[in-house]
């Protein structure tokens, strides 16, 4: 999830979100962003940016209370103050509604599905989670597993990840030989053969 804003929420959006990766920009890198980004949360305080950024259906804007009835591509504006409960469940629905896949494979619910041979199998929570950010990042630092999914601080030795991935890689395996998540040094990385 990426959040856009020119206040400084981490704190705030970090106890809000806690099994969330969250990578924080300015606003005004919004306009050069990449549309693939999954979840985005745009916190806009003044009405003349509403009607210059691109938004995407999976934006959540977040006004001061500015009437943001036109749009140019439908993405869920909340007119300021919201509720903790209600900023929750929009983005919980956002992540939801979104294509959780990558190639033949779909995270649906807690179930990693294939859906050229219809074979499934259950995730649990974390690996759901873990999962999601490779799906769609690709490649991301394990150091921020840790610290975001896992809650784990990086200084802290632990084979947790490790063996989080293990149980992952041995899911796909069984439902998808083609898809492998390979560790190398930093990273992580899934890719199809």
């Amino acid at each position: 999830m990426i959040v856009y804003a020119d206040i400084n929420i981490k704190k705030i959006f970090k106890q809000i979100f806690t099994d969330k990766i969250i990578e924080y920009k300015k606003l005004s890198d919004f306009q050069n962003r990449s549309t693939k980004q999954g979840c985005t949360i745009i916190l806009i305080d003044d009405t003349k940016y509403v009607k210059e950024m691109p938004f995407i259906k999976s934006d959540i804007v977040i006004t001061n209370g500015i009437d943001t009835k036109e749009n140019n591509n439908d993405p869920n504006f909340l007119a300021g103050p919201i509720k903790i409960d209600f900023l929750k469940n929009s983005v919980s629905h956002t992540i939801f509604t979104e294509k959780n896949t990558f190639e033949n494979l779909t995270i649906v619910d807690q179930r990693l599905i294939n859906s050229k041979n219809n074979k499934s199998c259950f995730l649990t929570s974390i690996e759901k989670n873990i999962l999601m950010e490779l799906m769609l990042k690709k490649k991301i630092k394990r150091s921020e597993i840790k610290e975001n999914i896992l809650n784990i601080k990086n200084n802290i030795e632990t084979n947790s990840l490790d063996s989080h991935l293990t149980r992952i890689r041995k899911k796909i395996d069984k439902i998808d030989k083609n898809v492998k998540i390979f560790s190398k040094n930093e990273y992580i990385s899934i890719i199809y053969l």
